[in-house]
């Protein structure tokens, strides 16, 4: 949603010598990664990205219809973790991190750049520390 409102070429707000949309799209292969992560280190198995099918997005077509082959990858993943089918849940997830990256070549987006500065900008955040997440009205995800 962040990335299909900064689609019309808004600055972020956090990093705001950036567009919106890039930095959106980082954060969402942040997200993918971290789920990844938690799920692998409870038992689902690590996905092989090298092995992950993803169609490339076409080139003709808009950001929003970018945008809306990610939601797609994510309603199937979360159809799997619905359903406990934890791998594939894992391998989907892998394949929006993929679609992302497709995206960014696509649109001349340094998509590694930006996530490194996004997750550097993260660390300086008060609402991202743990003591702060565990206070009373403190952010839970």
């Amino acid at each position: 949603a962040e990335a299909a409102e900064g689609a019309a070429g808004m600055m972020d707000d956090k990093l705001p010598h950036l567009p919106m949309y890039d930095v959106e799209l980082a954060d969402f292969v942040i997200r993918q990664l971290d789920q990844i992560g938690a799920e692998v280190s409870c038992g689902a198995e690590m996905p092989t990205f090298q092995n992950v099918v993803s169609r490339e997005p076409l080139r003709a077509a808009s950001r929003n219809d970018r945008l809306m082959e990610l939601v797609m990858v994510v309603s199937v993943a979360m159809e799997f973790y619905r359903k406990g089918r934890m791998d594939a849940y894992v391998c989907q997830m892998a394949q929006g991190v993929v679609l992302a990256f497709h995206i960014a070549r696509i649109e001349h987006i340094d998509l590694l750049d930006i996530i490194a500065q996004k997750r550097a900008f993260n660390a300086t955040r008060a609402d991202h520390q743990i003591a702060n997440r565990v206070k009373e009205g403190g952010k839970s995800f």
